[in-house]
C-alpha cells in the first residue's frame, strides 16, 4: 500500500480489512527502530523482535476503562495462537511513568500472563508516543484525564519478521478473531 496517505491507511487500518488468503499482503509501513526495557528490566525492541512475527497493543496497568478488555483479548490470541519461538506478544504502557518493570511484572504475575511468549514494555515516554503515533499510526492522549484514563487505542497490530505492520484488528470485536488468525498462520508459513 505504498503511495497510500497516512489518513487513507489510518481509516483502512480502522476498518481492519479483510485477510485475503492469496495474493499481496497488505503494507501499512515499517516499525521504526526502538529499545524499550520489559518487565524484567532487560532491553527489549527492534532487536529482539527481528525475525519474529509479533502482535503488539496499547495498554496501562491502573487503566480504569477498557485495558482489562484489551489485556483479555490479547491473552485470548496468544492461547488459541500455536506456541512457536518465531511468534511474540508485545503490550506496550502508554503510563510510562507509573507502569515501571517492577510493576509490569507484578501485573502479569497477577493475570497469569504467559511470559515466556509475550512482554510488557515501558521505557521513555517520548519513544512510546512516537511508535504510537509515527509507527503504528494510532491514536494516543498527551495525558491522564480526571477519570484516571489515557486515550489510546484498542488494536492489536500484525508485524512481520521484517518490521513491516501487516494488519490491524479491533482487539474488542470477536468477529475480527479468524481475521487475525489467518493472517498470523499466513506469515508464520513464510520462512524467516
Amino acid at each position: 500500500m505504498r503511495g497510500w496517505t497516512p489518513l487513507a491507511l489510518i481509516m483502512l487500518a480502522a476498518c481492519g480489512g479483510p485477510v485475503r488468503p492469496e495474493g499481496p499482503l497488505d503494507d501499512f509501513g515499517t516499525v521504526a527502530d526502538f529499545t524499550l526495557i520489559d518487565q524484567n528490566g532487560e532491553a527489549f525492541g527492534t532487536e529482539q523482535l527481528r525475525g519474529n512475527v509479533w502482535v503488539v497493543d496499547f495498554f496501562f496497568t491502573r487503566c480504569p476503562s477498557v485495558c482489562p478488555r484489551v489485556t483479555a483479548a490479547m491473552t485470548h490470541l496468544v492461547n488459541r495462537s500455536p506456541q512457536r519461538d518465531d511468534l511474540r506478544f508485545v503490550s506496550m504502557t502508554v503510563d510510562c511513568e507509573h507502569d515501571q518493570p517492577e510493576v509490569l511484572l507484578a501485573h502479569a504475575q497477577a493475570h497469569d500472563l504467559p511470559l515466556d511468549r509475550w512482554s510488557l514494555v515501558t521505557g521513555n515516554r517520548t519513544v512510546l508516543r512516537q511508535l504510537s503515533l509515527d509507527s503504528f499510526k494510532l491514536a494516543l492522549g498527551e495525558e491522564m484525564n480526571a477519570k484516571g484514563d489515557i486515550t489510546h487505542s484498542v488494536k492489536q497490530v500484525v508485524v512481520d519478521r521484517d518490521g513491516t505492520i501487516r494488519g490491524y484488528f479491533d482487539s474488542l470485536d470477536p468477529e475480527r478473531r479468524p481475521h487475525i488468525d489467518g493472517l498470523l498462520k499466513r506469515l508464520l508459513e513464510t520462512q524467516p
